[in-house]
């Protein structure tokens, strides 16, 4: 099989999926977006800047994070809940191989020492990426999410170039309602997985 495509797998949805991803290890997630997708069925992820995790709420430049307590009590639910890797400092990811190859290791080894295991997924710091960056977090992850708008189908999706849309947050180029309120649509339509990224 295509080994670009073999570990997310979006034809096994009917009728489509929808998912969220936030970014940095915001203390909104805990406080807020966990639970009340939870309870309606819907699955998160959170993408974890492993150096602005403490024992404590800290401000990450952006806001609070989350405290280490709480992103293992959320790490536990395997059906609603992924931890994915953001780097351990949330600079660019497009330095040498070397400068990658470090972060990597140095992320990895916080989250193998904290909550006992590394995360199967990687996303790119600003949703920005190389094919050096692809390759290094290929070494390391099963896949990569970054931050193109699109709906990810059976026919497009590529493990290490993940598309999430943005949508009420910080990043660049969040996309409108009615933008997502048409993803969507195209997500049920086309049996696509649409990753709304808070």
């Amino acid at each position: 099989g295509n080994q670009d495509n073999m570990f997310r797998s979006v034809n096994r949805a009917d009728g489509g999926v929808i998912s969220f991803i936030d970014d940095d290890g915001n203390a909104g997630v805990f406080d807020y977006l966990y639970g009340y997708l939870k309870t309606n069925g819907i699955p998160m992820g959170a993408a974890i800047v492993s150096n602005w995790i403490r024992d404590y709420r800290s401000s990450n430049g952006y806001g609070q994070t989350m405290t280490l307590e709480e992103l293992k009590y959320m790490a536990s639910d395997k059906l609603f809940f992924e931890v994915i890797n953001h780097t351990n400092n949330h600079q660019g990811f497009q330095g040498t191989r070397e400068e990658m190859l470090t972060v990597m290791d140095e992320s990895n080894q916080w989250f193998s020492d904290n909550l006992g295991f590394i995360p199967h997924g990687f996303a790119y710091p600003w949703g920005s990426y190389t094919d050096d960056s692809i390759s290094v977090a290929s070494m390391y992850h099963k896949c990569a999410y970054r931050t193109i708008k699109g709906v990810n189908t059976p026919n497009n999706i590529k493990n290490y170039q993940i598309n999430r849309v943005s949508f009420g947050s910080q990043a660049q180029n969040s996309a409108t309602v009615s933008e997502v309120n048409a993803y969507i649509d195209q997500a049920i339509a086309e049996n696509g997985w649409l990753i709304i990224l808070t």
